[in-house]
């Protein structure tokens, strides 16, 4: 005997099995482009010099404003909150977008 919805003859399955992995990429690429995009339009950065070990204050002179004006725009877009902890503890490019990927789950 199977499920209720399966005796009314609903499936309670996709249809067509999902690649979680190729989603959780998709989503992983897109989290990190918007946070890159957000840094590209408030800073001089080419997007040709960004680099994951690029340090936020030292290389690219962001002060608190900066980055607040950055993370207001990447919480905005992508609809979640960063605590104020996890952003006082990012140095780099980087822990920048690996802490924005983290607040996404």
């Amino acid at each position: 005997m199977g499920s209720i919805a399966e005796l009314l003859g609903y499936s309670l399955t996709s249809e067509e099995p999902e690649d979680t992995h190729t989603r959780a990429q998709e989503d992983s690429d897109r989290i990190r482009e918007t946070a890159m995009a957000a840094v590209l339009d408030e800073t001089p950065l080419e997007p040709e010099a960004a680099r994951a070990n690029l340090r936020l204050v030292e290389d690219l002179d962001l002060d608190d404003l900066v980055l607040y004006a950055i993370i207001a725009r990447i919480e905005h877009e992508l609809h979640i909150q960063i605590p104020d902890a996890s952003i006082g503890e990012w140095t780099t490019m980087e822990d920048l977008l690996t802490g924005v990927e983290a607040a996404t789950r």
